[in-house]
């Protein structure tokens, strides 16, 4: 019986020693709607290769943020190709909210290795707020 308890504890830590890849996230508590702001991803235990990223801050369906990549922002609902380049372990990416939301959502982070295996992180969230006065200023435009 030991035995047996020592087996399953033995696999359980294994288990979890391979699937120790994660990532953490700093971005601001609190952001407004329309104004930019940093995400700053870092990877823990990936290997050394590329790897693309996509963020999903969602409205029901709908993301309600923007990513900015070649001097324009666009649709977070696409992967960023190559996000992390081989022994990239921290990249800054600066996001905007584009909707007028107020409320804590949750911001979904997935990576895409180079094989098309794909990694989901959940559990960050963030907390907008938008000015009524400046509403007129938000950008629904599909700016892709």
């Amino acid at each position: 019986m030991q035995k047996k308890i020592f087996i399953v504890l033995f696999l359980v830590l294994l288990i979890e020693l391979i699937n120790s890849q994660n990532i953490s996230l700093d971005f601001p508590d609190s952001v407004k709607a329309n104004e930019e702001f940093n995400i700053k991803v870092s990877l823990i235990d990936f290997t050394d290769e590329n790897y693309d990223l996509k963020f999903e801050i969602l409205n029901g369906s709908k993301n309600i943020a923007r990513v900015f990549l070649n001097d324009k922002f666009t649709s977070t609902h696409y992967w960023i190709k190559n996000a992390f380049s081989e022994n990239e372990k921290e990249k800054s990416f600066l996001l905007k909210i584009t909707e007028n939301y107020e409320g804590l959502k949750e911001i979904k982070t997935n990576l895409r290795d180079s094989s098309g295996k794909t990694f989901i992180f959940n559990g960050y969230f963030i907390n907008i707020s938008y000015d009524l006065k400046n509403s007129d200023n938000i950008d629904d435009k599909k700016q892709d």
